[in-house]
């Protein structure tokens, strides 16, 4: 009996040595993958100023999480029509939503075609790429 007390102490430790060593090749592999990732260049962000017109505000409520334990969150639209006719709807911060009255017109900055800024009577006098 006592052989096979040796025998299963051998293939625990083995199973044990296999497991470190497969946990320091995961995180080498990991190191790798992210140092490829960071010598990728970074693609810069567009920035796009053009004219724009509040045309509607919207409130919206998005429900997340489990069907016990709903989360409720609002999510704050707005319809800008741009100055070439195009309507665009937009997700903007409570705070932003707050300050804008629908026929405020101005100078509406896209950043990656989402929502950057918003100022009111201002013209749009360039594009930014």
């Amino acid at each position: 009996m006592d052989w096979i007390s040796y025998v299963l102490l051998i293939v625990f430790l083995l199973y044990f040595i296999g497991l470190f060593v497969w946990i320091l090749w995961r995180r080498k592999i990991k190191r790798q993958q992210q140092k490829a990732e960071l010598a990728q260049p970074l693609e810069e962000p567009t920035l796009v100023v053009t004219g724009a017109t509040v045309v509607e505000k919207m409130i919206a409520d998005d429900v997340s999480g489990s069907p016990r334990m709903p989360r409720r969150t609002q999510v704050f639209s707005v319809c800008f029509k741009t100055d070439d006719g195009n309507r665009r709807t937009l997700s903007v911060p409570k705070e932003v939503f707050d300050t804008l009255n629908e026929g405020d017109s101005g100078a509406l900055a896209l950043q990656n075609d989402g929502y950057y800024d918003f100022l009111k009577g201002e013209t749009a006098t360039q594009n930014q790429e």
